[in-house]
């Protein structure tokens, strides 16, 4: 049997591939990993001083650093965006 997911016809045992969450759905506190153009990014929101803006942690080298600077050159093919 197969099943069509966003004009992606699948195989009932074949998994589909999980969308990426938008920037507009992050929260304060929870851990984030960003791929983009080959890059992985782990991070936790610390603050959202506008609408729109995050300040983030960066967990690996505990930089702090506005998230918008990681996505201001676009989104690349390998763009993915998940919660911890």
């Amino acid at each position: 049997m197969y099943i069509c997911r966003k004009h992606r016809i699948i195989k009932n045992n074949e998994r589909a591939a999980a969308m990426a969450i938008s920037i507009d759905n992050l929260r304060k506190g929870k851990k984030y990993r960003l791929k983009n153009y080959g890059e992985e990014f782990e991070f936790q929101v610390i603050e959202m001083p506008e609408d729109g803006e995050y300040k983030v942690k960066d967990l690996t080298t505990l930089d702090t650093y506005m998230l918008n600077e990681l996505v201001k050159y676009g989104k690349g093919k390998d763009y993915d965006l998940d919660e911890l």
